[in-house]
């Protein structure tokens, strides 16, 4: 991203050294900033299209899985591998659409500014609308991210479920000793993966405002 000749905190306008003289190449860095930054939010819809399209088949794959699991025609680690898939792609799409919320929040805020424009100071009211941009693009990063949190417990769970399914098969002599290395690996993986993401949610929180976000 190219970086234009002023930084916005809490949705103030703070020019950068030279800015005032350099009013033409601000409007210029904006209108390609902006570009930049739809061309973007186009992606991130794209790929929400794409995740919905992928949980479809995720959701019938598992549905069938389900069928044969309940009649005991489909190995446990199959029928938890659907599982698992299906639930991810659920979060993704949530995901996505905040992701994509706030990528419509910062073209937003981006707009403002640039509206604002040149070297004057913005006023009141553009001050006030750049913060209120600045707010949804916060709360909507903190509902991604919450959704993250989602995705590592997901995975956290399938991975208990695929350890003790390798250790259950070890006693029968199936699943090799190599088999439960990897797994114990994996669940120590995910472990550390949540409590990232945790880090993460409780951070964006705080420095937002915002209690558990949704």
């Amino acid at each position: 991203m190219r970086l234009l000749p002023f930084v916005t905190i809490s949705g103030m306008l703070i020019l950068g050294p030279g800015a005032a003289a350099e009013e033409t190449i601000l409007r210029a860095d904006c209108r390609l900033v902006l570009e930049e930054e739809r061309q973007e939010r186009d992606a991130v819809a794209l790929d929400l299209d794409l995740a919905r399209s992928e949980f479809v088949a995720a959701e019938e794959v598992f549905g069938l899985l389900d069928q044969l699991w309940k009649s005991d025609a489909t190995e446990r680690l199959r029928y938890l591998s659907g599982k698992h898939q299906r639930d991810r792609a659920a979060i993704g799409v949530e995901r996505l659409g905040h992701r994509l919320e706030q990528q419509e929040a910062l073209i937003e805020q981006y707009g403002l500014i640039c509206d604002a424009g040149g070297s004057k100071a913005p006023t009141e009211e553009e001050r006030n609308a750049i913060d209120r941009a600045w707010g949804r693009y916060r709360v909507a990063e903190c509902k991604a991210r919450a959704r993250d949190v989602a995705m590592a417990e997901v995975d956290l769970a399938y991975r208990l479920e695929v350890l003790a399914s390798f250790r259950d098969l070890r006693e029968h002599d199936v699943a090799t000793r190599q088999d439960i290395v990897y797994s114990e690996r994996d669940v120590e993986m995910a472990r550390k993966q949540l409590a990232q993401a945790k880090r993460l949610v409780e951070t964006c929180e705080r420095e937002s405002g915002m209690k558990s976000p949704g």
